[in-house]
């Protein structure tokens, strides 16, 4: 998300030292490949978000834990086809942890 940094995802490589029990198979190496010096559009973080949801419907796991920025999380949750409170569907604070299905 533009300029700044800490939004930048560090090297797979990197991870996968600190993280060795994470499955990193479905992240591409290299560069994070969404971030830029441009702020991203909400239309655009929205059809992400949009995707992502669709990957995650179709994993055979029944419980999963999603770690992101408040931007993703807050599209993610805002998406209609996610079945959540209307009142789940807000801006998340820092290091805010919500449930949906």
């Amino acid at each position: 998300h533009g300029t700044h940094p800490v939004n930048k995802r560090r090297e797979v490589a990197l991870l996968k030292g600190e993280y060795p029990y994470v499955d990193f198979s479905d992240v591409p190496a290299g560069d994070d490949p969404w971030w830029s010096m441009e702020r991203e559009p909400m239309e655009r973080v929205s059809a992400r978000a949009l995707a992502f949801l669709r990957t995650l419907l179709a994993r055979p796991e029944r419980h999963i834990a999603v770690v992101s920025h408040n931007d993703f999380l807050t599209a993610l949750f805002r998406l209609p086809q996610l079945a959540v409170p209307d009142d789940m569907r807000g801006v998340f604070a820092n290091c805010e942890v919500r449930a949906g299905v």
